[in-house]
């Protein structure tokens, strides 16, 4: 199955820019936004559906985990953002979830080779950029979740 990058590292890019940003609107399209610059970042795609199922409920979890946790420091404004963020991640790799059952043409640019979309086949630096990314998105948010309303 073809889907760009891990959901974890798109679903989290996303919610730390809507943490960021703190207004709705706004996460929705930093996150879909922010799908183009880790897709165009060298990595390796699901080989299996059940990794992407997998993936996607791990991707639950952790974002079921940050709602908590604002919850628990009284910051449950930031929810709704850090949600929407989150679903823009993801959201362009919807397309490829679809075209790849009901075999549907994409759309968005790094899907249709409009915007480069680069595979590495072996190795593992593919993982380790995507560990960086969702390192980089955990450190955003707890300094975003910390920073005076």
């Amino acid at each position: 199955m073809r889907s760009a990058v891990i959901s974890l590292a798109h679903g989290l890019t996303g919610a730390a820019l809507g943490v960021m940003l703190r207004h709705p609107a706004a996460a929705l399209l930093a996150g879909v936004i922010s799908h183009i610059p880790l897709d165009e970042t060298p990595h390796r795609d699901y080989r299996t559906a059940l990794a992407a199922i997998v993936d996607l409920v791990a991707t639950a979890a952790v974002l079921a985990m940050a709602c908590i946790y604002l919850h628990r420091r009284q910051r449950a404004e930031l929810v709704l953002p850090l949600l929407l963020g989150a679903v823009g991640g993801i959201l362009p790799d919807l397309e490829v979830a679809i075209g790849y059952f009901y075999h549907q043409r994409l759309f968005f640019p790094t899907h249709t080779g409009l915007l480069p979309h680069p595979q590495l086949q072996s190795g593992n630096l593919g993982i380790w950029t995507q560990v960086v990314v969702i390192l980089l998105d955990l450190l955003c948010l707890g300094v975003a979740t910390a920073a005076p309303r």
